[in-house]
């Protein structure tokens, strides 16, 4: 965990995004751990648990838990609307939405505020992740 990538996704997602992506986090595909901490308030809080359980569905590519159990993020049950082993996208009524990208290295987990359009959260976790595949993340 790296205070730096907070503020990474602060300056380069959150701030950049206008109100569209609210909090994010970053974890490695790898070691499924964390890369960003949970002590900022725009840093997604996702446990052990939900971490492993989407990478290991981005690595494999099956979503079929998801459509019948749901997306898990932040000890929250989100509704699974697509997914495959490169994206996800989930949506909570009165909570806003998520969306998931996986990189070489990384997965980048955005949430969008209710209210907000989901496709702006999506081309702002997007650019990030184009951003980290450039630089081999």
């Amino acid at each position: 965990m790296s205070e730096a990538w907070d503020i990474y996704i602060k300056n380069n997602l959150v701030n950049l995004s206008e109100g569209h992506v609210d909090m994010a986090a970053v974890i490695g595909v790898e070691d499924s751990i964390r890369w960003t901490t949970d002590r900022q308030g725009h840093c997604l809080k996702l446990t052990p648990s939900e971490i492993k359980t989407i990478v290991n569905a981005l690595k494999s590519g099956n979503m079929n838990d998801f459509y019948t159990s749901g997306l898990h993020v932040g000890e929250m049950k989100f509704n699974f609307l697509r997914g495959d082993d490169k994206m996800m996208m989930a949506k909570k009524k009165e909570h806003g939405g998520l969306y998931i990208q996986r990189t070489k290295r990384t997965v980048i987990v955005a949430h969008y505020p209710e209210g907000k359009q989901p496709g702006t959260c999506n081309q702002a976790a997007g650019k990030l992740c184009d951003w980290m595949e450039q630089n081999e993340f």
